[in-house]
């Protein structure tokens, strides 16, 4: 029996995945996120891959419009730090992590993120300029928002 896999590149030319892309396109005005241009050819990438979905079943959230020369240097940008990542001790990744979600929660506070361990929080807390023990008492369910550390932050100035 004969399994028809659909390619990749055929999911990319399904109506589904064109009308979120153009969706994805109109949100950001059609200007690269990045560079602002609107004059470059501009698509629309995924910020991570999952195994089985299709292209339009991701979050619009995860998706996000680039010329082509932001999306290549993105690329070298997280080439580098995947590489930097193997060098350096889990609980310094955990903290890095944490960064990186504190610099969403800046960018958009609505986010909900979750602190998995006093790392994460710690990360949260260097970005934030909060101390990662307020970050643990603020949580609720191990969650915290965006809008509650900017708050936390501006009462440890």
């Amino acid at each position: 029996m004969l399994v028809n896999k659909t390619s990749y590149s055929e999911l990319l030319d399904h109506p589904k995945w064109h009308k979120k892309k153009l969706d994805i396109l109109e949100k950001s005005g059609f200007k690269c996120i990045s560079c602002s241009s609107n004059e470059k050819t501009l698509d629309v990438y995924h910020s991570y891959y999952v195994s089985n979905l299709k292209p339009w079943e991701y979050p619009n959230n995860s998706l996000y419009c680039l010329c082509g020369e932001c999306y290549n240097k993105s690329q070298y940008i997280i080439t580098l730090i995947k590489r930097q990542l193997r060098h350096i001790e889990l609980a310094y990744n955990e903290r890095l992590f944490g960064y990186l979600y504190g610099l969403e929660t800046l960018t958009y506070p609505m986010v909900t993120i979750g602190v998995m361990s006093y790392e994460v929080a710690q990360g949260i807390g260097d970005c934030w300029k909060i101390p990662p023990e307020v970050i643990i008492e603020n949580l609720r369910d191990g969650h915290i928002d965006g809008y509650t550390l900017r708050s936390l932050s501006k009462n440890t100035e």
